[in-house]
């Protein structure tokens, strides 16, 4: 699979493994390396349920999802994030919706088992920042992106996007 995001430098073939921890120090070629790879969860079957995450590093010279953070400080630039997952099965779009910064909060890993409104609703009150007006139905997929933030201690920056 690959993953872009419009307005950003995220531009990655994304893996999938038994292991997370594998990605965190392996590029997507097997090669040791201290920036890893974009990754799928290996808990979960990408796009099987509700939710989808998908890890990469905040690495410090601008690659992985370190671009992420950009949005913090431009809203506008967010609102025009569109995710593209491209799969063997065809092409995904998402637009963002809400984002959050937390060290201890990940109430996201639930969500895969609720209505797709309830977890809406879940994220918009846990979000540091939420997109109102966003279109999305009973069948929509939801996709975090998870990163490292280095605001807080053991800070971890989730975006979150939605498809109609």
């Amino acid at each position: 699979d690959w993953i872009t995001v419009e307005g950003t430098a995220i531009d990655y073939p994304v893996m999938t493994y038994t292991d997370n921890n594998y990605y965190i120090s392996h590029d997507y070629k097997g090669n040791e390396s201290s920036g890893g790879a974009i990754f799928y969860c290996s808990s979960d079957e990408p796009f099987a349920g509700r939710y989808t995450m998908i890890y990469g590093h905040s690495m410090k010279n601008g690659t992985m999802f370190n671009n992420l953070h950009f949005f913090q400080k431009d809203h506008q630039r967010f609102k025009e994030s569109i995710l593209t997952i491209e799969t063997a099965e065809g092409t995904r779009k998402y637009k963002p919706f809400a984002y959050y910064v937390t060290s201890n909060n990940f109430f996201y890993k639930d969500i895969d088992n609720m209505e797709v409104f309830e977890a809406v609703s879940l994220i918009k009150q846990n979000s540091d920042y939420f997109i109102n007006g966003v279109e999305y139905d009973e069948d929509s997929h939801i996709v975090g992106l998870y990163t490292c933030d280095y605001s807080i201690k053991n800070g971890r920056l989730i975006v979150f996007y939605i498809n109609e």
